[in-house]
C-alpha cells in the first residue's frame, strides 16, 4: 500500500449548488526509491483496499486534537488534551470549549477554554484534567472513558472520544505500565487473509483481534504499516497494546538517508500516522524502520521527530539479531527481531545463545530494555515431513521447535527481555506466494505451533523447559533446564513440584520430582535439572512431559520438549483433539499414559505423536469420555469429542 496524500481538503474547489465527480487514482507500482520499495515484504496488492470517506467538517471545529496521560503514585491520572479552535466563517467569533471526561453518566472531570478568533484563523489551546482515584486503563482491564468536548455550552457534543487513562514508561530495564512492570507476549500479524486478501471485513478483522487477545496475548505488533483502524479501535475495547509503524521494511540505505526520502516519504508518513492513529489508547509506540541496518542518519533524525511530536510514546527502529549496536544507545528500549534457527544462523540453539548473549551486553552497556520483535521460522500447515532431531526446514516440527526454545530461552535468560512478539499470527502472501510464518495458516488452519504458543501463553504460573539440544544421539545424555515463569511478577507459594517424565509414545522410559522454594516475586526461577542417560540401542522420537503441581497434587501448568536420537529421523504424526459443548469448542483436560494435557477451546490439543494406539481420556468438569486415537507417522488424526 503506497499512501502519497491519504487526505485532502475541497474547501473552494466546489462551489455551492454544482456537481462535480471525485476521482481517486491509485498506482501501485513500486521503485527502489520510495517507501515501500520495491523489495517488499509482503504482497503488493493493487487498487483500493481500504475505504473512501467525503467527510463534512463544521466551519467551527477542533483540530490537531491529541491526548496524553500520566499517573501519578496515588492512582491520581493527569489528562493532558490539546489542540486548536478553528473559525472558518467570514466573521469573528467568541468561543467557550467545555471539555468533560466521563465515566458512563458520571462526569470525572471538567474544564472550560475560552477563545476570541477572527475569520479563517485558529488557535492552540491546553487542557489537564485530573482524575483522582482513576479506573486506569491496562490489558487486563481495559476501562475506556469518554472525552467530550462542546462548543458554548452545547448538548450535543462536538467530539466524543473513547480514551483509556493510562501511562507507558521505560525505567533502566523494565517497561511499566501505570507504574509496574509489565511482561509483553503476543504477536505480529499482516493484514492478510485467504479470500480476502488486505481487505478483511471490519467485524471479521474485530473477531480475529478477540481471537488473539482470548489466546493470551497482552500486545500486537501490526507489520509493517498502519492497519485500518477498526484494528487500534478493537485493541483500545479488548486490551491489546500496539507497535505500530510506517512501511520503512529493507530499503536502500543510502536513499533512506536522502533529503527526498525524507520530505517526500518518511516524513509525511510518521507525521500522518501519529495524527491519525494518536488518540488510540492500545498504540505505545511509533516505528520508522524494520530491518534497514547502516542508516544512522535517518535513525536519528526519525527518533528525534517522533520523539518531538509525541514524547508520550516509545519511537522504535527494528533490526534484526545483533545488527547496528549504536541504536542501544539511541532508543530507550531495543526492538529486535530474533529468527536464530531461520534468517539468522542454520541452527535455533548456538544461535539464540549466541545471539540472545550479545543483545544482553549491549542492553546492558546502555541501560536498555530489549522486546523481541519478532521469533519465528516457517512451517506450512500439515507438512510432518520432518523430526525434531532433523533440521528440515519448513515443516511443522521445525517451525515448533524453533519457535518452542527461542520463547522461552529468551523469557528466561535475562531479565531485560520484557516481552517478545511471535512472528506470525498467521500465513501471508509474498509476491503472490504463500509465506508460511505463522502459527495459523493463510485460512487460518492449525500448527502444532499454534498450541505449543497458546500453551506458552497460559497461566499465572508455568513451566518453562530449554533443553541442550533436541538433537541427541544413542547412548548420549539429553538434558534440560526446567524454569518456573512468573509473568505477574506474584508471590511465589510454597509447595509447588515439578513431576516429569521422559516417553516414547506411551511408554515411560525415565521419571523424577523437583520442588520449587516458595516465596519471592522473580519473573524466572531455576527449577532444577532434567537428564537422561539415553540407552544404546534406543533410537527414535522421545517427549519430556512435564507437570507444575501444588501441594495438593492439582495441576497448573503442563509442557514439553521433543526430541530425537539416531538417524534417520522418527517423523510423529499429529493429533489435533478438540472437545466441544453445545457445538462450541470448549476447555478441557487430556490424559494419556499418566500425561495431563490442557485442550483449549482455541486451538484445541496439538501434539506430535509417534505412530501408534493411544488411550486417551478427555475431562470436562464432572464429565468424562475415553477413546482409542490411531497416529499415524507424517499424517494428522483428528477427534472430536462431545460434552453435554
Amino acid at each position: 500500500l503506497v499512501v502519497l496524500k491519504s487526505a485532502m481538503s475541497l474547501d473552494g474547489k466546489i462551489a455551492p449548488g454544482t456537481e462535480k465527480e471525485l476521482i481517486v487514482r491509485v498506482d501501485n507500482r513500486l521503485t527502489y526509491a520510495m517507501i515501500p520499495g520495491i523489495n517488499l515484504g509482503w504482497n503488493a496488492y493493487g487498487g483500493l483496499t481500504r475505504e473512501v470517506f467525503l467527510i463534512s467538517r463544521p466551519k467551527h471545529r477542533i483540530e490537531e486534537l491529541h491526548t496524553s496521560t500520566k499517573v501519578a503514585d496515588d492512582g491520581t491520572a493527569k489528562l493532558c488534551i490539546t489542540g486548536r479552535i478553528a473559525n472558518f466563517p467570514k466573521e469573528a467569533k467568541d468561543f467557550e470549549l467545555t471539555v468533560m471526561l466521563k465515566d458512563g453518566e458520571k462526569t470525572c472531570a471538567q474544564s472550560a477554554v475560552k477563545a476570541s478568533l477572527k475569520p479563517g484563523l485558529s488557535e492552540p489551546f491546553k487542557i489537564d484534567l485530573a482524575v483522582a482515584r482513576a479506573h486506569l486503563w491496562s490489558p487486563d482491564d481495559p476501562f475506556l472513558h469518554t472525552l467530550e468536548m462542546s462548543f458554548d455550552g452545547g448538548q450535543t457534543p462536538h467530539v466524543r472520544l473513547p480514551i483509556g487513562l493510562r501511562e507507558i514508561r521505560i525505567d533502566g530495564q523494565n517497561f511499566l505500565l501505570n507504574g509496574k512492570r509489565l511482561w509483553l507476549q503476543g504477536f505480529g500479524r499482516h493484514e492478510d487473509c485467504k479470500d480476502y486478501g488486505p481487505c478483511m471485513p471490519p467485524d471479521m478483522n474485530t473477531s480475529e483481534i478477540r481471537r488473539i487477545k482470548d489466546f493470551g496475548a497482552n500486545h500486537l505488533r501490526t507489520g509493517h504499516y498502519p492497519n485500518h483502524p477498526s484494528t487500534y479501535a478493537a485493541c483500545d475495547r479488548l486490551g491489546l497494546l500496539v507497535f505500530s509503524e510506517i512501511p520503512a521494511w529493507q530499503l536502500n540505505r543510502n536513499w533512506m538517508q536522502t533529503e527526498q526520502a525524507w520530505n517526500e516519504w518518511a516524513e509525511p508518513q510518521i507525521s500522518e500516522m501519529i495524527s491519525w492513529y494518536g488518540n488510540y489508547t492500545s498504540i505505545i509506540s511509533w516505528g520508522a524502520a524494520n530491518e534497514m541496518g547502516g542508516a544512522p542518519e535517518y535513525n536519528r533524525k526519525a527518533v528525534a521527530y517522533i520523539k518531538e511530536k509525541d514524547p508520550e510514546r516509545i519511537p522504535m527502529i527494528v533490526i534484526a539479531a545483533t545488527e547496528d549496536p549504536e541504536l542501544y544507545r539511541l532508543l530507550p528500549m531495543a526492538g529486535r527481531n530474533l529468527h536464530y534457527g531461520w534468517y539468522h544462523s542454520k541452527r535455533v540453539y548456538d544461535g539464540m545463545r549466541h545471539g540472545l548473549a550479545e543483545n544482553t551486553r549491549l542492553a546492558e552497556s546502555s541501560n536498555t530494555p530489549i522486546w523481541v520483535a519478532e521469533l519465528g521460522g516457517q512451517g506450512a500447515s500439515d507438512a510432518m515431513t520432518g523430526g525434531y532431531n532433523d533440521e528440515m526446514r519448513g515443516s511443522e516440527t521445525y517451525l515448533d521447535k524453533i519457535v518452542r526454545f527461542g520463547f522461552q530461552y529468551a523469557a528466561v535468560t535475562s531479565e531485560r527481555v520484557i516481552g517478545i512478539a511471535v512472528w506470525t499470527w498467521s500465513d501471508f502472501c509474498r509476491e503472490n506466494v504463500v509465506n508460511t510464518h505463522g502459527i495459523f495458516g493463510f485460512g487460518r488452519e492449525k500448527k502444532i505451533v499454534a498450541y505449543t504458543v497458546r500453551n506458552l501463553y497460559a497461566g499465572d504460573f508455568r513451566i518453562y523447559l530449554c533443553e541442550d539440544d533436541s538433537t541427541c544421539n544413542p547412548g548420549g545424555i539429553f538434558h534440560a533446564k526446567a524454569h518456573l515463569f512468573n509473568p505477574k511478577l506474584l508471590q511465589i507459594p510454597a509447595g509447588l513440584t515439578v513431576n516429569w517424565r521422559i516417553m516414547h509414545g506411551s511408554e515411560a522410559l525415565a521419571s523424577g520430582k523437583l520442588q520449587l522454594p516458595g516465596g519471592g516475586t522473580a519473573r524466572a526461577v531455576d527449577a532444577g535439572d532434567i537428564s537422561w542417560n539415553i540407552p544404546t540401542e534406543s533410537k527414535g522420537m522421545f517427549s519430556l512431559w512435564a507437570e507444575l503441581v501444588d501441594g495438593t497434587g492439582k495441576l497448573i501448568h503442563t509442557n514439553s520438549v521433543h526430541f530425537g536420537a539416531g538417524q534417520p529421523a522418527e517423523k510423529p504424526g499429529r493429533l489435533v483433539l478438540s472437545a466441544l459443548a453445545d457445538g462450541k469448542e470448549v476447555d478441557a483436560t487430556a490424559e494419556f499414559a499418566g500425561v495431563r494435557l490442557p485442550v483449549y477451546a482455541d486451538p484445541g490439543l496439538i501434539i506430535p505423536l509417534p505412530e501408534g494406539e493411544y488411550e486417551m481420556a478427555v475431562r470436562r468438569g464432572d464429565d468424562e469420555q475415553t477413546l482409542k486415537v490411531k497416529i499415524t507417522s507424517g499424517r494428522t488424526t483428528e477427534e472430536k469429542v462431545e460434552f453435554k
